[in-house]
């Protein structure tokens, strides 16, 4: 009932002999224990392994043969290292998973961790955890199916953002699909509108904005969006600078003059400021300003006061003062003056505030000094003349010279009666309110109103607000919106180029004595080049030959490009005479050109349009560069080329010309 192993021991008792009683049970394991001794003995103490030792589990014998228990392998039938899978057992097998349960992967089938987030993961014996295959019809990729690709967002990544084409997106698996921020102009969550409704302060714009003003210009109420001034500037006279901003004014003598200083400046004029005195020197003082750059601050209609003009300053002031002294007189009432605060008695509107200067060896301390320049040089070059208004012991106003290149303030001045087409008001020198006549608005009712189709700024004569399909100061400047290209449906009539040359705006005024009105102008290349505002260019051969495959590919109710293009007025065609459809809103106009025998030709027949692309041929020896237009003549809409001395029509495309071109 003891059965032996293959090397000559005893590995178990045959279950069909085994005995439960305890008795028996001892007597089996005393002689096993005398069997394995015997054994022992036999052997001679050899190392050769001729029996198993103790760690030799999972052999078995059957009918003479040797073989291992199942999870075992080899010759000494280890136990397999397979965890998670069907062992490769046997004396014959490795010991390695030939097949791994559901999840696992590896040669042992051991690791159930898969990196795969999307998609469909590589298991199995050869297997590594990462995909073979993203999910299909999502936005995933990579090697573990976690990233969105292209426009996708989301945990599922597969969600388009809300994001216009005039913002950046948050993209990816933590992606909101909004907007991170928007292209200049445009504004809101999804950057979706470039609608400003802010005249006289910046705009709120990107994500956070909403198209309404964040801050005003100086005197502009921002309860009231900017539109209106604020209450201590609605029911006085005011000064608007170039910008904007405005000012109080009072009457003195005969004269206008600012009752503040001037805060004004641009690319070309510096604003000093002695920041170290007061952190918020220019919202109390303005600017300070080089005699060179004092010349150019005030606004159309004003002028830097003269030397005489402040000399009659101070003798108006001495002869009409309610305060003990001209320096008292034009003083404002404020603790700025260290020596004599909230002691002015300002009987004027003066209003002087102690900004001192900034630059130069002297002491121009604030708190102490007013210095204000005048439009006049001194005997001595290097200085000009200023009005100097000193809170020192004892004080004074006088007329000084001083260093041109120390920077003071400046007040503008401007004669008293300019209301031009109004009913002046004697005590200002302004239009009463409601006095100006038809056509002109404004506090001198000097502003010609020119605001055409939009909302009036009263102040200005422009326009606030424009309405749907017009642009420009005026709103006088159509514009169509063609494949993404925003085009002037107006021919061009300014005689001014942008870099401040004449330009010559030729007009055929034999065949219609309005031409320039109903055609605007003619122009030769080069005097072309410089017509287009800023923010517009003009065209390029690829831009016009883009607007004319769109036309010819979109086209729907007109017969020929030539119709979609041309405006709804008669044209001569060879043989007959035919009206344009307009189908796209570019509303050419047969204005015909000037050719270079200084002839005006095919009116009310062709319309042609410069570009800003040269064309250079070859001819025999010589180089011939000549320049494309886009040409509407006898039903045909192409591309032709002409010499620059040739005169042509002018429509400015938005944005900034391609630079290949």
């Amino acid at each position: 009932w003891l059965k032996k192993c293959a090397g000559g021991g005893i590995c178990s008792i045959d279950a069909s002999q085994k005995i439960h009683h305890k008795f028996f049970k001892s007597i089996s394991i005393l002689i096993s224990v005398f069997a394995f001794a015997v054994a022992g003995a036999a052997c001679g103490g050899s190392d050769k392994k001729d029996k198993p030792s103790d760690t030799d589990a999972g052999i078995i014998e059957d009918a003479g043969v040797d073989q291992c228990e199942a999870g075992h392998f080899g010759a000494n039938c280890d136990p397999c290292t397979c965890e998670h899978g069907t062992c490769n057992d046997g004396k014959d097998g490795d010991g390695k998973c030939s097949a791994c349960d559901e999840g696992y992967w590896g040669e042992n089938c051991a690791s159930k961790t898969v990196t795969c987030i999307a998609g469909t993961p590589s298991l199995g014996v050869t297997g590594d955890g990462t995909c073979i295959s993203c999910h299909a019809n999502t936005g995933w990729s990579g090697e573990n199916c976690d990233v969105c690709e292209g426009n996708y967002w989301g945990p599922s990544c597969n969600q388009v953002p809300t994001c216009t084409e005039h913002g950046t997106p948050s993209l990816g698996i933590e992606g909101t699909g909004l907007c991170t921020e928007c292209e200049e102009g445009y504004w809101g969550e999804n950057c979706a509108s470039n609608e400003i409704d802010c005249e006289n302060g910046t705009p709120s714009i990107g994500i956070n904005g909403n198209g309404k003003c964040a801050v005003c210009k100086k005197g502009w109420d921002i309860a009231e969006n900017c539109a209106e001034p604020l209450p201590e500037y609605a029911d006085v006279p005011t000064m608007t600078d170039a910008d904007g901003n405005l000012y109080k004014t009072t009457s003195i003598g005969g004269l206008v003059w600012m009752a503040e200083n001037m805060a004004w400046q641009d690319e070309s004029v510096v604003c000093n400021v002695n920041a170290d005195a007061d952190s918020d020197f220019m919202e109390h003082y303005g600017c300070l300003y080089t005699w060179a750059d004092a010349q150019t601050v005030c606004p159309t209609g004003w002028h830097l006061p003269t030397k005489a003009e402040f000399q009659d300053l101070l003798t108006y002031a001495n002869g009409n003062k309610t305060s003990g002294t001209v320096f008292l007189a034009l003083i404002a009432k404020s603790e700025a003056w260290r020596n004599y605060p909230n002691q002015g008695g300002d009987d004027f509107g003066f209003g002087a505030l102690p900004a001192a200067g900034f630059g130069g060896t002297l002491s121009h301390s604030v708190g102490l000094n007013a210095f204000f320049w005048s439009a006049n040089s001194s005997s001595q070059e290097e200085k000009a003349v200023t009005l100097w208004i000193y809170g020192g012991q004892p004080s004074s106003a006088a007329v000084t010279d001083q260093e041109k290149e120390i920077a003071y303030s400046v007040r503008c001045v401007k004669p008293a009666d300019v209301c031009e087409h109004g009913t002046v008001n004697p005590e200002t020198g302004h239009c009463q309110e409601g006095s100006c006549e038809e056509g002109f608005t404004g506090e001198d009712c000097d502003k010609e109103i020119k605001c055409v189709n939009g909302t009036l700024n009263p102040h200005t004569g422009h326009c606030r607000t424009c309405d749907t399909g017009f642009i420009g100061e005026d709103c006088d400047m159509a514009v169509a919106n063609i494949n993404g290209q925003i085009w002037m449906t107006k021919n061009m009539d300014v005689t001014v180029g942008t870099d401040g040359s004449e330009l010559t705006c030729y007009a055929n005024i034999t065949d219609d004595p309005d031409f320039v009105e109903h055609y605007g102008c003619l122009y030769t290349w080069e005097d072309a080049m410089k017509v287009c505002p800023d923010g517009w260019h003009l065209p390029t051969q690829g831009e016009f030959e883009a607007l004319l495959n769109y036309v010819s590919t979109e086209r729907t109710t007109s017969d020929s490009d030539f119709l979609a293009l041309a405006a709804p007025v008669s044209w001569r065609l060879s043989d007959a005479t035919v009206f344009g459809n307009d189908e796209f809103g570019f509303s050419a106009l047969p204005s015909g050109y000037r050719n270079l025998q200084s002839y005006f030709v095919k009116f009310q027949a062709e319309a042609a349009f410069w570009t800003k692309t040269s064309f250079v041929q070859t001819v025999g020896s010589m180089t011939i560069t000549s320049y494309w237009i886009l040409r509407l003549s006898d039903g045909v809409a192409k591309m032709g080329n002409q010499g620059k001395t040739n005169a042509f029509s002018v429509r400015c495309l938005k944005g900034a010309a391609p630079a290949a071109e």
